[in-house]
């Protein structure tokens, strides 16, 4: 899909979804003001979703990191974190004070907002500190991602180094939460959950639904109930695959009730007859391929006047 049309299409939901590019993020966690080239920032004096250590970066995606259990966010600045042509973002970091092996479950929690819904993305972390010996160890998953122990033993040269890849999948809002806390296998005693850097990838293609359409997109008021809206057309890469439509619970469903899906169908389910002409009513489909992969829209359907069901609104027609 290009991009204008998908900005058409999410313009009248109220919301955007772009595509987006090969390195969607990548994240300097700050305890100074050098950051590494490429990177964008996120420092302790960040705080756009509320409290500190929250940001809406540059493309969309916003992050807001807060404490699990019993710690405190806290950072360093090592200048002999080593890192080669990468140094600037391996200097510095965040950490959780406090995350150590006498508090299991304690930790870090990262909350993302803004990525496309219904997503597979591979988010990848880095973690060091020069001062911090004996084999530190933190548990990373999130977003129906496999556990990933993230340690270090020694200093990075590249970044290919003390990372863990994490594949998440978001969920209809474009959200996902990851948590890093103190591993279950030989944590040390004193800090353990550290991050240095972010790299949230290009979203993995899937083989599931990846676009629903609904071919009309108001009703009449005068419509009698079981009447028909419109019908509903997925696109998917697999040839031939089949769908099944439904109604689901979620932001823009607030309308549901009035209608019902039968086959890929939409139709009224209620009397209209009360709504005002002009009323937008909306609705959130899931579409469903034969494998399980799903995907959901929202649709804003307009209820006009039109007595005689020919999609024109009476008060625009001839008398």
């Amino acid at each position: 899909m290009k991009v204008s049309a998908y900005i058409s299409k999410f313009l009248t939901l109220g919301v955007i979804f772009l595509p987006l590019a090969a390195q969607t993020l990548r994240v300097d966690f700050n305890a100074n003001a050098t950051t590494q080239s490429g990177w964008q920032s996120l420092s302790s004096g960040n705080s756009d979703l509320g409290d500190s250590w929250s940001k809406n970066f540059t493309g969309g995606v916003s992050l807001d990191v807060d404490a699990i259990g019993s710690v405190t966010l806290d950072n360093r600045d090592r200048s002999n974190n080593g890192g080669g042509g990468e140094a600037l973002m391996w200097r510095d970091f965040l950490f959780a004070s406090g995350s150590f092996s006498s508090r299991p479950g304690s930790g870090l929690r990262l909350a993302f907002t803004g990525l496309q819904p219904n997503a597979e993305y591979p988010i990848k972390i880095w973690a060091y500190d020069a001062s911090s010996t004996g084999g530190r160890a933190a548990d990373w998953s999130g977003g129906g991602s496999k556990v990933q122990r993230l340690t270090f033993t020694s200093r990075p040269a590249t970044l290919t180094d003390n990372v863990i890849t994490l594949n998440v999948v978001t969920n209809s809002a474009g959200a996902v939460t990851l948590k890093g806390i103190v591993s279950v296998t030989s944590p040390s005693s004193s800090h353990n959950v550290f991050i240095n850097g972010l790299e949230i990838g290009a979203p993995i293609a899937t083989d599931g639904p990846n676009d629903l359409v609904l071919s009309r997109l108001i009703v009449a008021k005068a419509a009698t109930i079981g009447s028909a809206v419109g019908s509903f057309t997925t696109t998917d890469p697999t040839p031939g695959d089949t769908f099944t439509y439904s109604l689901r619970e979620g932001e823009g469903s607030s309308d549901n009730g009035f209608f019902e899906i039968i086959g890929n169908i939409l139709r009224v389910d209620r009397d209209l007859s009360a709504l005002v002409g002009g009323a937008i009513l909306s609705v959130r489909v899931r579409t469903t391929d034969a494998a399980g992969a799903f995907s959901e829209e929202v649709f804003n359907i307009e209820v006009v006047n039109d007595s005689d069901n020919d999609g024109l609104d009476d008060d625009w027609e001839l008398l």
